[in-house]
């Protein structure tokens, strides 16, 4: 499954599309798409091993639209619409994460070492950026033309 990092590129795409051009609307749904990930720097401090807490209190459940947006309104001054965007940010992790991807699965330090985890992080973050990354470009470069004077097709 996508890391963190995947995560936001994907949120940060979609958002693009969406037409999402302000920074708060746009922060909120990206902070909603990362923060079921949360759980794996809360397990790192906590725990000591990022993998111990990850998937574990609704993180990765239909709590975490509700618990994006509670987050977002907290700290938004665009409360509802921003919680709006946290909670859809966070499905979009959700979806993310039940679509089949070919990574390498990210195992507990205890199990397997930091190295195999940090492995595992580096590889899956290249694969996220290989895939994500143009597509996040793609929406930028689509957005721009589609909003920017003269810019489209016949244009001196």
């Amino acid at each position: 499954m996508p890391t963190p990092f995947g995560h936001g590129l994907a949120a940060l795409a979609l958002g693009t599309l969406m037409g999402l051009e302000e920074p708060g609307d746009l922060a909120a749904f990206i902070g909603g798409a990362m923060l079921p990930d949360a759980d794996l720097a809360a397990g790192l401090a906590l725990q000591g091993d990022p993998m111990t807490l990850h998937r574990r209190f609704g993180s990765h459940s239909s709590l975490a639209p509700v618990l994006a947006a509670a987050i977002a309104a907290g700290v938004s001054r665009a409360r509802l619409r921003h919680a709006a965007l946290a909670a859809v940010g966070a499905g979009l992790h959700l979806a993310m994460d039940s679509m089949p991807w070919v990574f390498v699965k990210a195992e507990s330090t205890s199990v397997h070492g930091w190295r195999q985890f940090v492995r595992s992080v580096v590889i899956n973050s290249a694969f996220d950026s290989a895939v994500f990354g143009p597509l996040a470009y793609a929406a930028w470069r689509w957005r721009r033309r589609r909003i920017t004077p003269g810019s489209g097709p016949g244009a001196a």
